[in-house]
């Protein structure tokens, strides 16, 4: 595991963070595979699962705004088990809040690629603080979640994001869309 993921971050300047494939055992360990058993509602559930929140994990390179959709889209936020660099790591550990795992990520990210190497190096027990017959005010409750958490669960992470990322949202829409409207106008403008 380490060997593996220390070699894919020293040979690659621009990976943040290394890993392997997971592999799930324990009592929810095929927990979105088809049964023949599945009623049609199931059956539609595990499909919405595998397709918007599956149980994987994924490399994710390009633009910052390419590797955020990659990990907020394609991936369960098992980066947390991943080989980090560093000074990626260093004071960006996120604790404030429900979540706090996918704001740690997205802290991170900003910061470089995230390699998956496509072989299984580690090996997950579904059971424990993450098992999902453990209800979700259970986890609220262990994690010390704000009052508006039991409520709206991901209140905390999404006011997080708009804040502690207001700066590349500000350069996002003032800087680049205000200077590609200018752009746009000028060219109009040279064409007549």
């Amino acid at each position: 595991f380490l060997e593996k993921n220390i070699a894919v971050l020293d040979s690659n300047e621009d990976v943040v963070c290394s890993q392997g494939l997971i592999s799930h055992y324990g009592p929810w360990g095929d927990e979105f595979e088809k049964k023949i058993t599945d009623s049609i509602i199931i059956k539609l559930y595990k499909k919405f699962r595998r397709s918007f929140r599956p149980f994987v994990n994924s490399g994710t390179s390009g633009t910052f705004e390419q590797r955020v959709k990659t990990i907020l889209r394609k991936t369960a936020y098992y980066h947390v088990y991943g080989v980090f660099r560093t000074n990626s790591l260093y004071q960006k550990t996120v604790r404030e809040f429900f979540c706090w795992d996918w704001a740690t990520v997205l802290t991170i990210l900003k910061k470089g690629n995230f390699n998956l190497i496509n072989e299984v190096l580690i090996e997950l027990n579904t059971s424990g603080a993450s098992d999902p017959s453990i209800t979700l005010f259970t986890q609220l409750k262990i994690q010390k979640a704000h009052k508006n958490e039991y409520l709206l669960p991901y209140s905390s992470f999404t006011i997080w994001c708009a804040l502690k990322n207001f700066d590349y949202f500000l350069w996002l829409n003032c800087i680049m869309g205000v200077s590609s409207i200018l752009i746009s106008i000028i060219s109009s403008i040279k064409k007549n």
